[in-house]
Protein backbone atom coordinates (compact mmCIF):
# COMPACT_ATOMS: atom_id res chain seq x y z
CA UNK A 1 0.00 0.00 0.00
CA UNK A 2 3.03 2.21 1.02
CA UNK A 3 5.09 1.21 -1.94
CA UNK A 4 2.29 2.10 -4.47
CA UNK A 5 1.58 5.40 -2.78
CA UNK A 6 5.44 6.94 -2.76
CA UNK A 7 5.37 5.65 -6.81
CA UNK A 8 1.98 8.07 -6.86
CA UNK A 9 3.61 10.94 -4.97
CA UNK A 10 6.78 10.50 -6.84
CA UNK A 11 5.25 10.31 -10.70
CA UNK A 12 3.08 13.21 -9.42
CA UNK A 13 6.29 15.50 -8.41
CA UNK A 14 8.23 14.77 -11.47
CA UNK A 15 4.67 15.47 -13.39
CA UNK A 16 4.69 19.04 -11.99
CA UNK A 17 8.51 19.73 -12.12
CA UNK A 18 8.25 18.35 -15.95
CA UNK A 19 5.31 20.49 -16.80
CA UNK A 20 6.76 23.89 -14.53
CA UNK A 21 9.94 23.31 -16.19
CA UNK A 22 8.81 23.24 -19.94
CA UNK A 23 6.38 26.03 -19.37
CA UNK A 24 9.05 28.28 -18.26
CA UNK A 25 11.90 27.29 -21.01
CA UNK A 26 8.87 28.82 -23.29
CA UNK A 27 8.23 31.81 -21.20
CA UNK A 28 12.15 32.57 -20.72
CA UNK A 29 12.99 31.73 -24.89
CA UNK A 30 9.65 34.39 -25.15
CA UNK A 31 8.23 31.56 -27.68
CA UNK A 32 5.18 31.85 -29.90
CA UNK A 33 4.79 28.35 -29.21
CA UNK A 34 1.97 28.54 -26.91
CA UNK A 35 0.07 31.18 -28.96
CA UNK A 36 -0.50 28.72 -31.75
CA UNK A 37 -3.29 26.86 -31.95
CA UNK A 38 -1.94 23.82 -33.02
CA UNK A 39 1.00 23.46 -31.00
CA UNK A 40 -1.50 23.95 -27.99
CA UNK A 41 -3.21 20.47 -29.28
CA UNK A 42 -0.08 19.11 -29.59
CA UNK A 43 0.80 19.92 -25.70
CA UNK A 44 -2.64 18.76 -25.25
CA UNK A 45 -1.60 15.02 -27.08
CA UNK A 46 1.89 15.22 -24.41
CA UNK A 47 -0.29 15.56 -21.35
CA UNK A 48 -2.92 12.86 -21.94
CA UNK A 49 -0.12 10.27 -23.64
CA UNK A 50 1.85 11.19 -20.12
CA UNK A 51 -1.29 10.42 -18.24
CA UNK A 52 -1.21 6.93 -20.05
CA UNK A 53 2.00 5.94 -19.28
CA UNK A 54 1.06 6.99 -15.71
CA UNK A 55 -1.60 4.61 -15.67
CA UNK A 56 0.58 1.64 -17.12
CA UNK A 57 2.97 2.06 -14.97
CA UNK A 58 1.40 2.40 -11.47
CA UNK A 59 -0.83 -0.77 -12.05
CA UNK A 60 2.03 -2.63 -13.09
CA UNK A 61 2.87 -4.64 -9.51
CA UNK A 62 5.87 -6.52 -10.74
CA UNK A 63 7.92 -3.17 -11.74
CA UNK A 64 10.74 -2.44 -9.53
CA UNK A 65 11.60 0.78 -7.77
CA UNK A 66 14.42 0.93 -10.15
CA UNK A 67 12.77 0.35 -13.02
CA UNK A 68 10.08 2.39 -12.16
CA UNK A 69 12.40 5.41 -11.54
CA UNK A 70 14.37 4.38 -15.09
CA UNK A 71 10.59 3.98 -17.34
CA UNK A 72 9.50 7.22 -15.92
CA UNK A 73 13.01 8.89 -16.68
CA UNK A 74 12.77 7.75 -20.22
CA UNK A 75 9.28 9.31 -20.47
CA UNK A 76 9.88 12.85 -19.03
CA UNK A 77 13.73 13.04 -21.35
CA UNK A 78 11.53 12.23 -24.41
CA UNK A 79 8.51 14.51 -23.47
CA UNK A 80 10.85 17.48 -22.48
CA UNK A 81 13.15 17.23 -25.61
CA UNK A 82 9.83 17.18 -27.83
CA UNK A 83 8.95 20.29 -26.32
CA UNK A 84 12.21 21.88 -25.98
CA UNK A 85 12.28 21.82 -29.92
CA UNK A 86 9.24 24.00 -29.85
CA UNK A 87 7.03 21.52 -31.13
CA UNK A 88 8.57 21.13 -34.64
CA UNK A 89 9.46 18.15 -36.28
CA UNK A 90 13.39 18.81 -36.63
CA UNK A 91 15.00 16.70 -39.32
CA UNK A 92 18.98 15.05 -39.40
CA UNK A 93 19.32 14.16 -42.89
CA UNK A 94 22.05 11.90 -44.10
CA UNK A 95 23.37 13.05 -47.88
CA UNK A 96 25.28 10.36 -49.17
CA UNK A 97 24.66 7.17 -46.37
CA UNK A 98 26.53 4.62 -49.57
CA UNK A 99 29.45 6.48 -49.84
CA UNK A 100 31.94 4.43 -47.15
CA UNK A 101 30.43 0.96 -47.47
CA UNK A 102 29.01 -1.10 -44.81
CA UNK A 103 28.92 1.69 -42.34
CA UNK A 104 25.77 0.66 -39.06
CA UNK A 105 24.01 4.18 -38.72
CA UNK A 106 22.35 2.51 -35.39
CA UNK A 107 23.45 4.47 -33.14
CA UNK A 108 22.88 7.51 -34.50
CA UNK A 109 19.03 6.46 -35.39
CA UNK A 110 18.80 5.75 -31.62
CA UNK A 111 20.30 9.07 -30.18
CA UNK A 112 17.83 11.02 -32.56
CA UNK A 113 14.90 9.31 -31.72
CA UNK A 114 15.89 9.62 -28.06
CA UNK A 115 15.92 13.06 -29.06
CA UNK A 116 12.53 13.64 -30.95
CA UNK A 117 14.39 14.30 -34.20
CA UNK A 118 13.38 12.30 -37.31
CA UNK A 119 16.54 10.36 -38.99
CA UNK A 120 16.37 10.38 -42.76
CA UNK A 121 19.54 8.26 -44.94
CA UNK A 122 19.68 9.74 -48.43
CA UNK A 123 21.68 8.10 -51.04
CA UNK A 124 22.36 11.32 -53.05
CA UNK A 125 24.59 11.67 -56.20
CA UNK A 126 24.26 15.43 -57.49
CA UNK A 127 23.91 18.91 -56.28
CA UNK A 128 20.16 18.90 -57.34
CA UNK A 129 19.35 15.70 -55.94
CA UNK A 130 20.93 16.95 -52.55
CA UNK A 131 18.22 19.93 -52.73
CA UNK A 132 15.46 18.11 -54.15
CA UNK A 133 16.25 15.99 -50.82
CA UNK A 134 17.63 17.69 -48.01
CA UNK A 135 16.26 21.22 -48.11
CA UNK A 136 14.13 20.24 -45.23
CA UNK A 137 17.39 19.55 -43.34
CA UNK A 138 17.81 21.00 -39.55
CA UNK A 139 20.94 19.01 -39.35
CA UNK A 140 22.57 17.83 -42.35
CA UNK A 141 25.39 15.04 -42.07
CA UNK A 142 27.78 14.37 -45.07
CA UNK A 143 30.09 11.45 -46.25
CA UNK A 144 32.01 12.56 -49.42
CA UNK A 145 29.63 14.86 -51.21
CA UNK A 146 30.22 18.60 -51.64
CA UNK A 147 28.33 20.95 -49.86
CA UNK A 148 28.04 23.93 -52.09
CA UNK A 149 26.57 27.74 -51.65
CA UNK A 150 23.98 26.57 -53.72
CA UNK A 151 22.94 23.46 -51.38
CA UNK A 152 23.13 25.57 -48.79
CA UNK A 153 20.76 28.77 -50.31
CA UNK A 154 18.42 26.16 -50.58
CA UNK A 155 18.77 24.56 -46.90
CA UNK A 156 16.51 27.13 -45.10
CA UNK A 157 16.20 25.29 -41.43
CA UNK A 158 19.68 24.53 -41.52
CA UNK A 159 21.66 24.99 -38.83
CA UNK A 160 24.30 22.72 -38.39
CA UNK A 161 26.37 20.57 -41.09
CA UNK A 162 28.46 17.58 -39.96
CA UNK A 163 31.60 15.82 -41.75
CA UNK A 164 31.58 11.96 -41.23
CA UNK A 165 35.27 12.04 -40.48
CA UNK A 166 38.52 14.17 -39.36
CA UNK A 167 38.72 16.26 -42.30
CA UNK A 168 35.83 18.61 -43.37
CA UNK A 169 37.31 19.79 -47.38
CA UNK A 170 33.84 18.82 -48.66
CA UNK A 171 32.10 21.54 -46.68
CA UNK A 172 32.58 25.26 -48.01
CA UNK A 173 32.90 26.22 -44.25
CA UNK A 174 33.23 30.18 -45.17
CA UNK A 175 30.23 29.99 -47.27
CA UNK A 176 28.27 28.21 -44.36
CA UNK A 177 29.97 30.64 -41.94
CA UNK A 178 28.31 33.87 -44.23
CA UNK A 179 25.02 31.66 -43.86
CA UNK A 180 25.40 31.32 -40.09
CA UNK A 181 25.72 27.89 -40.71
CA UNK A 182 27.80 25.46 -38.36
CA UNK A 183 30.15 23.29 -39.46
CA UNK A 184 31.25 19.95 -37.35
CA UNK A 185 33.36 17.26 -37.39
CA UNK A 186 34.59 14.32 -35.40
CA UNK A 187 38.44 15.20 -34.22
CA UNK A 188 39.12 12.49 -32.17
CA UNK A 189 37.71 9.38 -33.20
CA UNK A 190 40.11 7.56 -35.23
CA UNK A 191 43.45 8.81 -34.19
CA UNK A 192 45.00 5.43 -33.23
CA UNK A 193 43.44 3.89 -36.32
CA UNK A 194 45.05 6.45 -38.85
CA UNK A 195 48.27 6.32 -36.74
CA UNK A 196 48.13 2.53 -36.82
CA UNK A 197 47.67 2.61 -40.11
CA UNK A 198 50.89 4.57 -40.99
CA UNK A 199 52.94 2.77 -39.26
CA UNK A 200 52.02 -0.48 -41.02
CA UNK A 201 52.11 1.17 -44.34
CA UNK A 202 55.95 2.28 -43.41
CA UNK A 203 56.73 -1.28 -42.16
CA UNK A 204 55.29 -2.62 -45.42
CA UNK A 205 57.33 -0.69 -48.05
CA UNK A 206 60.62 -1.01 -45.36
CA UNK A 207 60.08 -4.62 -45.15
CA UNK A 208 58.67 -5.14 -48.69
CA UNK A 209 55.79 -7.00 -47.56
CA UNK A 210 53.26 -6.62 -50.32
CA UNK A 211 56.40 -6.92 -53.38
CA UNK A 212 57.76 -10.38 -51.87
CA UNK A 213 53.68 -11.49 -51.57
CA UNK A 214 53.71 -11.19 -55.40
CA UNK A 215 56.85 -12.34 -55.83
CA UNK A 216 56.01 -15.73 -54.19
CA UNK A 217 52.69 -15.97 -56.39
CA UNK A 218 54.39 -15.96 -59.13
CA UNK A 219 56.88 -18.59 -57.64
CA UNK A 220 59.89 -16.54 -57.48
CA UNK A 221 61.57 -17.63 -54.50
CA UNK A 222 63.73 -14.37 -54.17
CA UNK A 223 64.84 -12.78 -50.83
CA UNK A 224 67.15 -9.81 -52.51
CA UNK A 225 64.87 -8.93 -55.56
CA UNK A 226 64.19 -5.41 -55.68
CA UNK A 227 65.66 -2.83 -53.43
CA UNK A 228 67.54 -3.81 -50.08
CA UNK A 229 65.57 -2.41 -46.67
CA UNK A 230 67.12 -0.88 -44.30
CA UNK A 231 66.97 -1.17 -40.51
CA UNK A 232 64.78 1.25 -39.30
CA UNK A 233 66.96 2.47 -36.64
CA UNK A 234 69.17 3.98 -39.06
CA UNK A 235 66.64 5.84 -40.71
CA UNK A 236 64.64 9.45 -40.87
CA UNK A 237 61.39 10.02 -40.29
CA UNK A 238 59.65 13.18 -41.37
CA UNK A 239 56.22 14.79 -40.60
CA UNK A 240 54.40 16.97 -42.88
CA UNK A 241 51.77 18.44 -40.75
CA UNK A 242 51.93 17.43 -36.68
CA UNK A 243 48.84 17.30 -35.71
CA UNK A 244 46.90 14.71 -33.45
CA UNK A 245 47.18 11.75 -35.93
CA UNK A 246 51.11 12.02 -36.39
CA UNK A 247 51.71 12.99 -32.98
CA UNK A 248 49.70 9.47 -32.08
CA UNK A 249 52.39 8.32 -35.29
CA UNK A 250 55.43 9.50 -33.67
CA UNK A 251 54.54 7.55 -30.07
CA UNK A 252 54.09 4.31 -32.40
CA UNK A 253 57.26 5.04 -34.42
CA UNK A 254 59.89 5.61 -31.46
CA UNK A 255 60.17 2.10 -30.41
CA UNK A 256 61.78 1.51 -34.01
CA UNK A 257 64.34 4.01 -32.89
CA UNK A 258 63.66 6.39 -36.07
CA UNK A 259 64.93 10.04 -35.55
CA UNK A 260 62.29 12.14 -36.19
CA UNK A 261 61.86 15.35 -38.33
CA UNK A 262 58.20 17.42 -38.09
CA UNK A 263 57.24 20.45 -40.78
CA UNK A 264 54.06 21.98 -39.25
CA UNK A 265 53.96 25.81 -39.16
CA UNK A 266 50.89 25.91 -36.73
CA UNK A 267 52.68 23.68 -33.78
CA UNK A 268 54.74 25.74 -31.42
CA UNK A 269 58.38 24.25 -31.03
CA UNK A 270 57.89 23.07 -27.47
CA UNK A 271 54.98 20.79 -28.77
CA UNK A 272 57.06 19.14 -31.42
CA UNK A 273 59.84 18.26 -29.10
CA UNK A 274 57.63 17.04 -26.42
CA UNK A 275 57.05 14.32 -28.90
CA UNK A 276 60.19 13.33 -29.94
CA UNK A 277 60.90 15.46 -33.42
CA UNK A 278 62.70 18.18 -34.41
CA UNK A 279 61.02 21.19 -36.04
CA UNK A 280 62.20 22.11 -39.18
CA UNK A 281 61.61 24.16 -42.24
CA UNK A 282 59.81 21.73 -44.70
CA UNK A 283 63.19 21.81 -47.53
CA UNK A 284 65.03 20.80 -44.65
CA UNK A 285 62.59 17.49 -43.98
CA UNK A 286 62.38 17.16 -48.20
CA UNK A 287 66.17 16.65 -47.61
CA UNK A 288 67.01 14.82 -44.69
CA UNK A 289 63.82 12.20 -44.65
CA UNK A 290 64.21 8.85 -45.36
CA UNK A 291 60.61 8.43 -45.22
CA UNK A 292 58.11 11.16 -45.32
CA UNK A 293 54.33 10.85 -44.08
CA UNK A 294 51.90 13.47 -44.76
CA UNK A 295 49.72 14.11 -42.27
CA UNK A 296 47.84 18.17 -43.44
CA UNK A 297 44.68 19.35 -44.43
CA UNK A 298 43.58 19.66 -47.64
CA UNK A 299 43.39 23.75 -48.96
CA UNK A 300 44.77 25.68 -51.08
CA UNK A 301 48.61 26.12 -49.74
CA UNK A 302 48.79 22.28 -49.58
CA UNK A 303 47.07 21.47 -53.04
CA UNK A 304 49.75 19.45 -54.79
CA UNK A 305 52.67 19.91 -52.33
CA UNK A 306 54.52 17.05 -53.74
CA UNK A 307 54.73 17.38 -57.10
CA UNK A 308 57.85 17.23 -59.72
CA UNK A 309 59.98 20.40 -57.78
CA UNK A 310 58.97 19.35 -54.14
CA UNK A 311 60.42 15.71 -55.10
CA UNK A 312 63.33 17.04 -56.70
CA UNK A 313 64.65 18.45 -53.72
CA UNK A 314 63.98 14.87 -51.93
CA UNK A 315 66.81 12.33 -50.80
CA UNK A 316 66.89 9.73 -53.62
CA UNK A 317 65.32 6.63 -52.78
CA UNK A 318 62.63 7.93 -50.45
CA UNK A 319 59.87 6.63 -49.58
CA UNK A 320 56.54 8.35 -49.22
CA UNK A 321 52.80 7.55 -46.91
CA UNK A 322 49.75 9.55 -47.63
CA UNK A 323 47.32 9.03 -45.18
CA UNK A 324 45.77 12.28 -45.31
CA UNK A 325 43.84 13.73 -48.67
CA UNK A 326 44.79 12.68 -51.79
CA UNK A 327 45.22 15.60 -53.79
CA UNK A 328 48.15 17.07 -51.92
CA UNK A 329 50.34 14.23 -53.86
CA UNK A 330 50.03 15.60 -57.76
CA UNK A 331 49.65 11.34 -58.33
CA UNK A 332 51.36 11.95 -62.18
CA UNK A 333 54.57 13.28 -60.47
CA UNK A 334 54.51 10.53 -58.00
CA UNK A 335 54.43 8.03 -61.05
CA UNK A 336 57.13 9.45 -62.81
CA UNK A 337 59.68 9.48 -59.59
CA UNK A 338 58.91 6.10 -58.50
CA UNK A 339 59.22 4.66 -62.42
CA UNK A 340 62.54 6.53 -62.47
CA UNK A 341 64.07 5.19 -59.11
CA UNK A 342 63.74 8.59 -57.22
CA UNK A 343 60.95 7.44 -55.38
CA UNK A 344 61.90 3.92 -53.94
CA UNK A 345 58.16 3.26 -52.73
CA UNK A 346 55.17 4.90 -51.60
CA UNK A 347 52.00 3.70 -50.21
CA UNK A 348 48.48 5.71 -50.28
CA UNK A 349 45.14 5.28 -48.40
CA UNK A 350 44.19 8.32 -50.30
CA UNK A 351 44.44 9.19 -53.75
CA UNK A 352 43.55 12.23 -56.19
CA UNK A 353 40.97 11.15 -58.12
CA UNK A 354 39.84 7.98 -55.68
CA UNK A 355 38.26 5.93 -56.03
CA UNK A 356 40.17 3.64 -58.04
CA UNK A 357 38.42 0.60 -59.32
CA UNK A 358 40.12 -0.81 -62.12
CA UNK A 359 42.64 -3.39 -61.86
CA UNK A 360 45.46 -2.12 -64.29
CA UNK A 361 45.58 1.04 -63.30
CA UNK A 362 49.00 2.98 -63.90
CA UNK A 363 49.87 3.37 -60.15
CA UNK A 364 50.61 -0.52 -60.15
CA UNK A 365 52.65 -0.60 -62.67
CA UNK A 366 55.59 -0.95 -60.94
CA UNK A 367 54.70 -2.72 -57.92
CA UNK A 368 56.73 -0.06 -55.48
CA UNK A 369 53.26 1.69 -54.85
CA UNK A 370 50.81 0.18 -52.74
CA UNK A 371 47.33 1.20 -51.76
CA UNK A 372 44.43 1.04 -48.90
CA UNK A 373 40.78 2.04 -50.19
CA UNK A 374 40.57 5.35 -48.11
CA UNK A 375 40.14 2.63 -45.08
CA UNK A 376 42.81 3.90 -42.45
CA UNK A 377 40.43 5.64 -40.29
CA UNK A 378 38.37 2.11 -39.85
CA UNK A 379 37.86 0.15 -36.79
CA UNK A 380 34.60 -1.25 -34.70
CA UNK A 381 35.63 1.10 -32.08
CA UNK A 382 35.83 4.59 -34.06
CA UNK A 383 32.81 3.94 -36.24
CA UNK A 384 30.59 3.44 -33.05
CA UNK A 385 32.49 6.90 -31.59
CA UNK A 386 32.36 8.88 -34.57
CA UNK A 387 28.48 8.05 -34.95
CA UNK A 388 27.90 9.02 -31.18
CA UNK A 389 30.21 11.94 -31.52
CA UNK A 390 28.59 13.21 -34.28
CA UNK A 391 24.86 12.29 -33.29
CA UNK A 392 25.18 14.07 -29.75
CA UNK A 393 26.76 17.34 -31.04
CA UNK A 394 23.79 17.85 -33.86
CA UNK A 395 21.33 17.43 -31.05
CA UNK A 396 23.44 19.76 -29.31
CA UNK A 397 23.43 22.28 -31.57
CA UNK A 398 19.74 21.93 -32.47
CA UNK A 399 19.13 22.41 -28.61
CA UNK A 400 20.94 25.85 -28.60
CA UNK A 401 24.31 25.07 -27.47
CA UNK A 402 27.84 25.15 -29.08
CA UNK A 403 29.81 21.95 -28.22
CA UNK A 404 33.76 22.14 -28.69
CA UNK A 405 33.55 20.91 -31.81
CA UNK A 406 32.59 23.44 -34.14
CA UNK A 407 35.35 24.13 -36.73
CA UNK A 408 34.16 27.98 -37.76
CA UNK A 409 33.23 28.92 -34.39
CA UNK A 410 35.32 31.63 -34.13
CA UNK A 411 34.20 32.96 -37.25
CA UNK A 412 30.61 32.66 -36.23
CA UNK A 413 31.73 34.56 -32.78
CA UNK A 414 30.51 31.76 -30.55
Amino acid sequence: MYGKLFYKIYFDVLGVVFYWKNMMFITEEKRIFAQNPDNMIKIANEIAHWKEQRKDILHNKELKLTQFIEKIYNVINLKNKKINTGGEDMKAIVVDKNSADGLDYSIQQRIFEENGIEFILEDCQTEDEIIEKCKDADALLVIYRQITPRIMDALKNCKVILRYGIGYDVIDVKAATERGIKVCNSPRHCLDEVATHTIAMILAMERKLVFYHNLVKQGKWLANEGFKPHRLSTQTLGFVGFGNIARRAAEFAKGFGFRMLAYDPFLPEEVVKAAGAEKVELNQLLEESDVISLHTPLMDSTFHLINKDTIAKMKDGVMIVNTSRGPIIAIDDLMEAVKSGKIKAAALDVVEGEPIVVPDHPLFETGHIICSPHAAYNSVEAEAQMMEVLATTAVDILNGKNPANIVNKKELGL
